[in-house]
């Protein structure tokens, strides 16, 4: 498994079937710098990771490239919550096809309102040779 970022999306390279140890991902408000850093909207080191303290849920699916329902993934939140980090976790079945699989993040906060987290994400799955 590889990630890469290009543009507005966070490309995620797998072979069809993986699964197993959770990805971590930071999740990033990339309309206001992290502490210490001067705002570049090409780089997400320096957007301020999004404080999960407020959030109820999180909510990370995926489309299948076969056009198929849409994918629920496991998501949770890993302490301490201010940091932005969210573990995403999903079955075999998930990434069984080759293809692209474009996904997004949504959170759900306590006062009920819904943020979707951007850049969005795409699995990009292989079939293994």
């Amino acid at each position: 498994m590889s990630i890469c970022r290009r543009g507005d999306v966070q490309r995620i390279h797998l072979s069809v079937g993986d699964h197993g140890k959770p990805l971590l991902c930071t999740l990033r408000d990339r309309t206001k710098a992290a502490l210490g850093a001067v705002l570049d909207a090409r780089n997400p080191e320096t957007w301020k990771p999004y404080d999960l303290s407020r959030v109820r849920t999180i909510h990370a699916t995926v489309h299948p490239p076969d056009g198929s329902d849409p994918v629920l993934l496991g998501a949770t939140r890993r302490a301490p919550y201010a940091a932005g980090v969210v573990h995403l976790t999903w079955s075999g079945e998930v990434f069984a096809l080759p293809g692209q699989y474009p996904g997004e993040v949504r959170m759900e906060y306590l006062d009920g309102s819904i943020e979707t987290v951007t850049p969005r994400i795409l699995f990009i799955v292989r079939r293994d040779s």
